[in-house]
């Protein structure tokens, strides 16, 4: 499937807002830095409900939902602390939340086999709080160790046990 953007894409306006802060003490380096952004979507983007098939290969157009309005906002969190040029660790950490302005159905209710609507106005698949952790050691020139740590929170949401519990 080939998925194209529409020529008549609007873009959305964000705001952020960043604070960073440096100090040395003795041979140590330490820097801290806050984040908070929001974007406001007004006409967020949609695969088109119409697919096309061009020799052979079926194509989906991107394109701006007049009704659907969003919002995504939080903050990030990152420190950062090093000794000399033998040690440094970084951790970062991001809460956010990206919410549709009014409920988006998931499953269409069935009355023959008594599925109720099921429906969330949270993005799906997107965690609300997520972060990394880096560090690296040099205990000389030419010899090094890094490590990265990946953390996203994983949890089940409540409309997926909703739509276990409704099967």
């Amino acid at each position: 499937m080939l998925v194209l953007l529409s020529k008549d894409l609007r873009k959305n306006v964000c705001l952020k807002c960043s604070v960073d802060w440096y100090k040395v003490i003795g041979s140590w380096q330490v820097n801290l830095m806050a984040e908070g952004f929001y974007t406001g979507i007004k006409n967020q983007f949609v695969a088109s409900p119409v697919e096309k098939e061009v020799d052979g290969i079926k194509q989906r157009t991107i394109i701006n939902n007049k009704d659907g309005k969003a919002q995504v906002y939080g903050a990030t969190f990152e420190g950062k602390i090093a000794y000399r040029r033998l040690f440094e660790m970084q951790a970062g950490l991001t809460l956010q939340r990206s919410l549709y302005a009014s409920p988006k159905v998931i499953v269409g209710a069935d009355e023959s086999n008594g599925q109720k609507e099921v429906s969330t106005s949270r993005y799906e698949r997107t965690p609300n709080v997520y972060g990394y952790l880096t560090g690296r050691n040099s205990p000389n020139k030419s010899n090094y160790h890094s490590m990265f740590l990946q953390l996203i929170q994983v949890k089940c949401l409540y409309l997926m046990k909703r739509m276990v519990m409704l099967m």
